[in-house]
């Protein structure tokens, strides 16, 4: 029986230092924006910046979206904290082949989001929002939402259309290696003289 060929180890190359210069940028972006935000519409109401599309209104989120666990700094802060960890070892875990860079590109784009909002949390306790859509019922978001977002959108797409069949063959591996771990351990059971063959010698 074959070995299957070893996947490319993660190394931090041309790519990957791209995607750092690019996540410091998209970090910076969403960190200046915020602080545009505090000193020019903190107690200035709700200012319009495209009619009936978008406006600018400055809110402190002390919760998640929708206002759920309001309040609940301490716990979000960990929950993010976590979250940033595990795209971290994400990025690092994806195979190293090319059809996967798209994914790599949108987990940092995700985690610039991340670390902008956790900034927020360990800095004043909220996360400072701002842009406000007038069209629909949708909550006030900021730049790095906009990141998150997004791209957590593309990458469900590109997960069930564009990656289906790896998942299949990723499923199909790991229940073949479930098979044969069952199998090597009934043939360890089969092979293991009884007590009272043990005896009689």
């Amino acid at each position: 029986m074959s070995k299957p060929a070893n996947k490319p180890r993660f190394r931090f190359g041309k790519e990957q230092l791209l995607h750092l210069i690019l996540f410091a940028v998209l970090l910076f972006l969403d960190q200046i924006t915020k602080v545009w935000a505090r000193s020019e519409l903190m107690n200035q109401g709700k200012k319009m910046f495209l009619p009936k599309l978008l406006s600018f209104l400055y809110t402190e989120n002390t919760g998640a979206v929708w206002g759920s666990f309001k309040g609940q700094t301490t716990f979000l802060l960990i929950f993010t904290i976590a979250a940033f960890c595990l795209l971290l070892f994400a990025y690092v875990k994806i195979p190293q082949e090319k059809k996967y860079r798209p994914v790599r590109l949108l987990l940092t784009f995700i985690a610039a989001g991340a670390l902008g909002n956790i900034l927020d949390r360990l800095m004043f306790g909220y996360v400072t929002d701002f842009l406000n859509f007038e069209f629909i019922d949708f909550p006030i978001f900021n730049v790095a939402d906009i990141y998150i977002t997004v791209s957590e959108i593309v990458l469900l797409i590109l997960v069930f259309f564009v990656y289906k069949d790896d998942l299949e063959d990723a499923n199909e591996d790991a229940e073949d290696e479930d098979d044969t771990d069952e199998d090597t351990s009934d043939l360890d059971i089969e092979d293991e003289p009884s007590k009272d063959e043990t005896g009689a010698e």
